[in-house]
């Protein structure tokens, strides 16, 4: 349902509208539930409060954007996820076995012709392993602007993740990668593309060489008992809506 009213003259008009929506889709996005109020005055289009359901949490959002027609005019959007249900947000992405709750605030700022993106992030996760149950802590941000998107992911405060990818075209494609564990910074290898298309084919190699077992996330529960230094080649394929991973790790010294 929708409603709004207009006040003002035709040259200079004043608009105000409520909007609830049900079940949706924004790509692989399911929401449950949206209702926005809006409004325009003096070329400026506001929205004074977006709130709806999302993976059983919710998600509240304001901001404006001038629509003078100019590349230089401002823009600004907050945003603040909570609550989500971290397994049905990986089965949206194709990934399984993980339960847990996450947490998002994303800022969008700049101007219209150089936007300017922040969010940050946070997930619990745990996942049952030989009858034992795990426990994972993920923090991530990322940043984004001039078609470049740098971002981290820190896993139970020891391990973290530093990437940048470039955007060409319809894809991202990987520019550097590296991941810390304590004081050791191993360099991690990319090629291939990462599609914005959720129905184009994904084309992606990460590898490392001789990274200590026991300090990668999730890889060390599902080898215990095995330490050592490897090497690591993860390879993604199928699509956005879904995707493939095939693992090899190999190493010469390992007990």
């Amino acid at each position: 349902s929708a409603s709004f009213a207009a006040t003002g003259t035709l040259s200079d008009p004043s608009l105000e509208g409520t909007a609830q929506i049900g079940t949706s889709h924004i790509g692989n996005l399911k929401i449950d539930s949206f209702s926005v109020k809006a409004g325009y005055e003096k070329g400026i289009f506001s929205l004074s409060k977006v709130s709806g359901k999302l993976y059983n949490g919710t998600f509240e959002s304001n901001g404006f954007i001038s629509l003078n027609g100019e590349a230089s005019a401002p823009i600004t959007l907050n945003a603040v996820l909570s609550d989500m249900d971290a397994k049905m947000m990986a089965s949206s992405f194709g990934i399984s076995g993980m339960d847990g709750q996450g947490r998002m605030a994303i800022h969008l700022g700049g101007t219209v012709g150089e936007p300017v993106l922040s969010a940050d992030g946070q997930v619990d996760l745990t996942r049952t392993l030989r009858d034992t149950l795990m426990h994972y802590f993920v923090k991530t941000n990322i940043q984004m602007r001039d078609q470049k998107l740098k971002f981290y992911g820190i896993f139970n405060d020891s391990t973290r993740l530093d990437g940048e990818v470039l955007e060409r075209g319809d894809n991202w494609v990987i520019n550097r990668l590296s991941l810390k564990t304590g004081k050791r910074v191993t360099k991690l290898t990319g090629r291939g593309n990462w599609p914005k298309n959720n129905d184009a084919p994904i084309d992606l190699d990460i590898a490392g060489s001789d990274l200590i077992l026991e300090d990668i996330p999730f890889l060390k529960d599902q080898l215990k008992d095995i330490q050592g230094k490897v090497s690591v080649d993860v390879h993604l394929t199928g699509t956005r809506k879904d995707p493939q991973a095939t693992l090899q790790v190999d190493s010469d010294e390992i007990t």
